[in-house]
């Protein structure tokens, strides 16, 4: 890699690891705790691996 490729890259992975970042703190109602179910359903009839 010769110098030119080597300072494009560091500049440029210098901008994306310094990416502008925005704090979100919504002010949320209390609610009561809900039992979520993450599944896969298909018509395969044999066991998922």
């Amino acid at each position: 890699m010769n110098s030119s490729t080597y300072i494009k890259v560091l500049f440029i992975l210098a901008i994306g690891l310094t990416a502008c970042e925005t704090i979100i703190d919504p002010n949320l109602e209390n609610a009561e705790a809900a039992l979520v179910v993450d599944a896969w359903i298909n018509n395969n009839p044999a066991p998922r691996k």
